[in-house]
């Protein structure tokens, strides 16, 4: 993760490794590919003695298996402009979920998932 200020916004950018894609009919300007490496930026962070929390944005964890729904950051007007591509998570903590022992949780609106029940609704759609 690297934590980066743009005039008066604290932002970081996690990198993420793409190991599925369940759907890719989002509107994204560039494919995704299987084993990329993403960048996700989200609002908050601490960069030296500021910081800056956004409760709307998910936590990630290192190691940590995530379903992510994601939007191109370039048309996210809240996020600094980058001109590298970078990704943000669709309705912030609502759009990602952490998969562990066959469920989808999102652990700060505590409710979660079959990840085979998810993964459906998502194909689905």
């Amino acid at each position: 993760m690297v934590v980066k200020k743009e005039e008066s916004v604290i932002y970081t950018d996690t990198k993420v490794q793409v190991k599925e894609i369940l759907n890719q009919n989002t509107g994204l300007e560039d494919n995704i590919c299987l084993e990329e490496l993403l960048t996700v930026r989200t609002l908050g962070g601490r960069l030296n003695d500021q910081e800056m929390f956004d409760d709307s944005s998910p936590e990630f964890v290192v190691g940590k298996d995530m379903l992510l729904f994601l939007m191109d950051g370039k048309k996210v007007r809240k996020l600094p402009y980058s001109a590298e591509p970078y990704y943000y998570v669709s309705a912030g903590y609502n759009g990602a979920f952490c998969l562990e022992n066959g469920l989808a949780v999102r652990t700060k609106l505590n409710d979660q998932y079959t990840e085979k029940e998810l993964r459906q609704i998502i194909i689905n759609h």
